[in-house]
């Protein structure tokens, strides 16, 4: 995992966050980050892994 976006995600833990990815946007808590993807839970109770590689952007939802 690139150190930068470590960082970025790290600041995000257990916050609400929008991941962009080249299939969809995914949102919901950032529950886990390991070292090839992360883990978002969405409001509806579905658990998503996100590759990390597939991430393309990472913000809070406005």
């Amino acid at each position: 995992m690139n150190t930068d976006l470590f960082i970025v995600l790290s600041g995000l833990l257990g916050r609400t966050v929008t991941v962009s990815t080249d299939f969809a946007p995914v949102t919901g808590i950032l529950s886990s980050i390991q070292f090839d993807y992360i883990v978002i839970n969405e409001a509806a109770g579905t658990v998503v892994f996100v590759p990390t590689l597939a991430i393309n952007s990472v913000r809070e939802p406005i």
